[in-house]
């Protein structure tokens, strides 16, 4: 007897939008086709949405996901996307199987340095800093393709958005 292959709702990070996880769903296939990928407030599709930019707002629409869902599923977040799996799989834990964090945010947070915490909270809304911020975070040689790529899903982050997360 095969086992059904649960749904799946991949979560984004900061500065970032579902369709970052276009690539991963590619490479699975068939596999995927049950697999989701909303976007945050503030993020991607939902740039335009109006703050509060808090972790509590996001967790509770993640689970609002899960509910229309309906049925168990697998949580997959990135980054602060792993905060946010672990907020909802709290408050869902009839309805969420599993968790994957990867490069996981504790929730507690991260302690940056007061310079490094003022350039994240400034980089949305300003394409040459969040260049110059993943520059700095990604693997040796840079993929300039991929390296614009990110830069045009953070195009759609507002500074108001950047400086409430980075804040939370």
């Amino acid at each position: 007897m095969q086992e059904r292959v649960l749904p799946a709702i991949l979560v984004h990070g900061f500065l970032d939008a579902g369709e970052i996880w276009g690539p991963v769903i590619e490479i699975v296939g068939q596999e995927a086709a049950d697999w989701s990928t909303p976007d945050l407030a503030g993020m991607g599709s939902r740039w335009q949405d109006a703050g509060p930019f808090t972790l509590r707002r996001m967790a509770e629409e993640l689970g609002a996901y899960i509910d229309r869902i309906g049925s168990p599923v697998i949580l997959v977040g990135h980054s602060m996307g792993s905060q946010l799996v672990e907020l909802a799989a709290r408050c869902r834990p009839g309805l969420v199987r599993g968790l994957l964090l990867l490069s996981p945010i504790p929730l507690a947070g991260m302690r940056l340095p007061p310079e490094m915490s003022n350039a994240l909270s400034d980089v949305g809304g300003d394409l040459a800093a969040q260049r110059e911020t993943r520059l700095r975070f990604m693997g040796q040689p840079v993929d300039l393709a991929v390296l614009e790529r990110l830069v045009a899903i953070g195009s759609k982050v507002r500074r108001e958005a950047t400086r409430a997360i980075v804040t939370a």
